[in-house]
């Protein structure tokens, strides 16, 4: 890093905590520092009482109002404060507090800076700058000179850009304000606030119209009105800067004498978070690319597996005196056809879900009628491989409002995975049972078991347990996902368990009971 760049780093740590405070003892404005040093963000936080922001048994002591009361009688106050954090824990700071010029009827308002006092939890590094830190305001004159050198001497480590002026003009800036804009000095602010504005093309969008004069926030706030606004500006060399801008009135006598404004350059920020959506939007249209395809290329396999499929079941049946050998062929032909065509419906399962074009023919279903069909599907399958098939249904009635087509596939779905990973001499247990306002059908087996690592994973398209046994078990990973859609299209939900590698899994799917008084549609 260079030394510019080093410096510049140095500048954009927020190490002071700038605030205004009204006559009410509440919170007017703040600057970026006090998000650094407290993670607050100002949303939610104006008109709130200053006191609030310390840490209970700190409030509850009133040193903070007896700081505010000192200051408003000498004109100055320096002590230490303890706040509280957003994340709960607890900082203490050296506090120095300024009263601004009271009004004519006696309203008081204060500028308050603070650093966290030397090794605080996670303040190393930062210097202790309170000691010397007196703040001083715009005072129409009138004021202390050593108070406002000292206020100038503490709104130069302000790494954020702050603004003093009148309707003149700008009449002091920090560097870092300077730096923001890209000005050489304070001479080139002096101008009538509207025609900086005209001049650094103020504006919302980055390419959009520049700002009406009377919307600008240093204009507000010398209208009296405070003010909060992010704006893009134009440097005079071309480039662009993205400003958060906080402005305050500055009141002498009850009448409006200025302003001050504390600007923000959050321009790093927001290119940051429109990368992060361009990123984004790739990886979403990549997702849509991705079903398309997936979509397009189901419809082209249909049509050649579907004739396959034919001319397999016609040649099987009128080859039924042909040789073992042509038998096996066309047995081998028919079995994998429809492995494939299996296949091939589960991605346009996939690919309708995903696009919400699956339809579902909602009618009173039986689930006893559904898991029994299911477990006739799989049975053959169960029987050649050696795994006993227990039922157990205990639930009556078992009528659901769902689609019977799709609820077979959930069941036929988790039957057919429990088989697939049990091994020879295994059982897969069944069961539906009665949940109160729902219907619990759970699938168990005693096979191979689920990582714990790879449950949260187990539902997820495409997902499979890495290593020999998925390859050798073969399948896309998506008939458990196809099964967690559907229910969900349900209004159910389904979960998985399992105690690890050898220990089996289980499965189990909670759909809505159809109630008497419930109209089907």
């Amino acid at each position: 890093m260079s030394e510019v760049e080093a410096q510049r780093h140095d500048r954009s740590v927020p190490e002071c905590a700038v605030f205004l405070i009204d006559d009410q003892h509440r919170l007017a404005s703040w600057n970026a520092g006090v998000q650094h040093l407290l993670g607050w963000s100002e949303t939610g936080w104006i008109g709130q009482p200053f006191a609030d922001l310390c840490a209970q048994d700190a409030h509850a002591s009133g040193l903070l109002t007896a700081q505010l009361g000192t200051a408003a009688e000498r004109g100055t106050a320096e002590g230490h404060v303890v706040f509280r954090r957003r994340n709960g824990t607890r900082v203490e700071v050296a506090l120095t507090l300024a009263a601004l010029p009271p009004s004519s009827a006696g309203s008081q308002g204060w500028v308050a800076a603070c650093w966290p006092m030397p090794g605080a939890a996670g303040t190393s590094g930062i210097r202790d700058r309170a000691a010397d830190a007196v703040l001083g305001v715009f005072t129409d004159g009138r004021g202390d000179a050593a108070l406002a050198a000292a206020f100038v001497s503490a709104l130069e480590a302000v790494p954020d850009g702050v603004y003093v002026g009148t309707q003149k003009g700008i009449v002091y800036c920090n560097r870092p304000a300077l730096d923001m804009l890209g000005a050489r000095s304070v001479e080139d602010l002096r101008a009538r606030i509207d025609e900086l504005g005209h001049r650094f093309r103020v504006r919302r969008e980055r390419g959009g119209p520049p700002l009406p004069p009377r919307e600008l926030p240093f204009v507000r706030a010398l209208n009296g009105e405070p003010a909060v606004l992010e704006t893009w500006a134009t440097r005079p060399d071309g480039s662009d800067v993205f400003i958060r801008g906080t402005a305050a009135p500055i009141r002498v006598d009850g009448l409006v004498a200025g302003a001050i404004a504390i600007n923000s350059d959050i321009t790093e920020r927001l290119l940051l978070e429109e990368a992060a959506k361009t990123v984004r939007d790739e990886a979403e249209q990549a997702n849509r690319l991705k079903d398309e395809f997936l979509a397009v290329v189901s419809h082209e396999l249909r049509a050649p597996l579907s004739a396959m499929l034919g001319w397999a079941t016609l040649l099987q049946r009128s080859e039924r005196g042909a040789s073992p050998l042509l038998q096996k062929g066309l047995a081998a032909i028919d079995r994998n056809a429809r492995l494939q065509n299996q296949l091939v419906d589960d991605l346009l399962d996939v690919s309708r879900m995903q696009a919400g074009q699956l339809r579902l023919e909602m009618h009173p279903v039986d689930l006893t009628e559904v898991v029994g069909t299911a477990i006739d599907a799989v049975h053959p399958g169960a029987s050649e491989k050696g795994v006993r098939i227990d039922v157990d249904i205990d639930a009556e009635p078992t009528v659901v409002l769902g689609d019977a087509t799709r609820l077979q596939q959930v069941v036929f779905n988790l039957l057919a995975n429990a088989i697939k990973f049990t091994g020879e001499g295994g059982s897969v247990r069944v069961s539906l049972e009665d949940g109160g306002e729902n219907l619990r059908i759970t699938v168990s087996d005693t096979g191979q078991g689920i990582d714990p690592a790879f449950l949260p994973h187990v539902f997820d398209r495409f997902r499979q347990e890495e290593g020999a046994t998925t390859r050798r078990h073969g399948g896309l990973g998506l008939g458990l996902s196809i099964v967690r859609d559907l229910v969900q299209l349900h209004g159910g939900h389904v979960s998985a368990d399992s105690e690890g590698r050898g220990e089996g899994a289980r499965f189990e799917v909670v759909l809505p009971r159809l109630v008497a008084d419930r109209n089907p549609t």
